[in-house]
């Protein structure tokens, strides 16, 4: 993918993996599909949100996954 001229912020921190599925797939699922999703993990404590944001970001190369 080009630079996309449209990014996608999400930030996260000890969500529920159900959770964190439904967001990713409703921001994946528009209808405009030239974008960057930017999804950050400020520091979860727990892997089950780290490994289903990891699952995701395997999914789609518009995700760009970060770990503070």
């Amino acid at each position: 993918m080009n630079s996309p001229r449209v990014s996608v912020l999400m930030c996260v921190f000890n969500e529920r993996p159900a959770f964190l599925h439904d967001a990713v797939e409703s921001i994946l699922g528009q209808s405009f599909g030239e974008f960057e999703f930017v999804i950050v993990d400020d520091g979860s404590e727990s892997r089950e949100p780290r490994e289903a944001l990891a699952s995701c970001a395997a999914r789609d190369p518009r995700i760009r996954l970060l770990r503070t």
